[in-house]
């Protein structure tokens, strides 16, 4: 999936009626043509059925930091919440 797409998927959940949406940062970083991974197998945090050390691991590699600073990044993460109704 492309960032673009990602995105419009993540603002179609904004739309939903619920009263809560969490968007696991995977999710928000695969919208973003420069931190989103190349190989969405290693977005993935857990495979059911397996038991491993790497189970339940998830390094954000940008580190927050430099998401923080990032203004482009902050302005993707800041429209998702402006879906909301």
């Amino acid at each position: 999936m492309d960032p673009f797409s990602a995105f419009a998927l993540l603002a179609a959940f904004a739309t939903t009626r619920s009263r809560f949406v969490v968007y696991p940062l995977q999710d928000i970083l695969a919208a973003s043509a420069v931190y989103r991974e190349l190989d969405p197998a290693d977005e993935r945090i857990n495979v059911p059925g397996t038991s491993n050390a790497r189970n339940w691991l998830y390094k954000v590699k940008p580190g927050l930091k430099t998401l923080g600073e990032d203004k482009a990044f902050a302005s993707l993460a800041a429209a998702l919440s402006g879906w909301r109704v």
